[in-house]
């Protein structure tokens, strides 16, 4: 089974939970998918599937949720804070981090196209 982007993106955020962090996010997936009061096995699974080792959420899992539950579980995740090393910024980020190189170049802090090629020749060279 293919994994979509969404499920991919769980799956990233998945191998940065501590395990406590995986059980409870297992807790609010089953609220998802199961009737309140009710037990369901596929989310009771063996301790080994909360440790730090464990990089991708169980298949089994994946499949019970749909597209808004996924977008749910991403969308609670960022309001805690978690962050996915290397991913996409905000365009509020984006605009801000702009802004401050846009500063950087006002104040004359920024290298020229031919002082760039200079310094990467001696990155090439080793010196």
């Amino acid at each position: 089974m293919s994994l979509t982007p969404l499920s991919v993106e769980l799956n990233n955020y998945w191998a940065l939970l501590n395990p406590a962090q995986k059980r409870s996010l297992l807790t609010v997936i089953g609220s998802f998918t199961q009737p309140a009061g009710s037990k369901n096995p596929e989310l009771n699974e063996p301790e080994a599937s909360y440790d730090n080792e464990n990089t991708a959420l169980p298949d089994s899992v994946l499949q019970q949720l749909n597209w808004e539950q996924k977008e749910a579980l991403v969308a609670l995740l960022l309001s805690f804070g978690i962050e996915i090393p290397g991913q996409r910024v905000s365009v509020e980020e984006y605009n801000k981090e702009l802004n401050e190189a846009m500063a950087e170049i006002e104040k004359g802090e920024f290298y020229t196209h031919e002082e760039v090629v200079a310094m990467s020749k001696n990155w090439v060279s080793g010196k």
